[in-house]
């Protein structure tokens, strides 16, 4: 089992994909035919989901979610 910070080390990078992202926060980010990078902060321990670059969703340490 990863802790977050070893899981989104190794998924971090561009994704072209059909599948969908579930937040702890129940929000469901749908992001058909999208490209979505995934990117850690230097500053601080998060990361940014940016999806089509218009919009950022960030995943702080101790977050819950999957990509399905």
């Amino acid at each position: 089992m990863f802790s977050l910070d070893d899981f989104l080390e190794k998924i971090q990078g561009i994704w072209y994909s059909h599948q969908t992202i579930y937040f702890l926060s129940n929000q469901k980010v749908k992001n058909y035919k999208k490209k979505i990078i995934i990117e850690k902060k230097q500053k601080n321990p998060s990361f940014n989901f940016i999806i089509n670059s218009s919009r950022n969703y960030t995943v702080k340490k101790n977050s819950i979610f999957s990509i399905q």
